[in-house]
């Protein structure tokens, strides 16, 4: 029962749902984002990020994700994604201060 939980649940698996080369990160791949399994279980607990996104430590402990606005129009697919994720500039990575400072508008997830 375990496995069989690991292998349909387990963040770092392998699983077919995810984009791999995205180190440190799971992201959903745009094919499986309507798979009514992933929809079901995995969506609703994922935050929908861009590659620079970042994390904040919020009390009582909760993790929520920051990040950009908005990337622009440019739709990057599943391998451009992984590797934008890869090549990111940790200056451009959002943080709590860039958001305090005015050069991120909140919308953490």
């Amino acid at each position: 029962m375990g496995a069989i939980i690991e292998n349909q649940f387990g963040a770092y698996g392998g699983q077919p749902w995810f984009i791999p080369g995205t180190p440190g990160a799971q992201f959903i791949k745009r094919d499986f984002e309507a798979v009514p399994f992933v929809m079901t279980y995995i969506v609703p607990l994922s935050g929908f990020v861009g590659p620079e996104f970042g994390t904040d430590l919020q009390p009582p402990g909760s993790w929520v994700h920051l990040d950009y606005h908005d990337y622009g129009d440019e739709v990057l697919d599943d391998a451009a994604f992984a590797k934008a994720y890869r090549d990111r500039d940790p200056e451009k990575v959002v943080t709590r201060p860039m958001i305090e400072d005015g050069l991120v508008e909140e919308h953490g997830s």
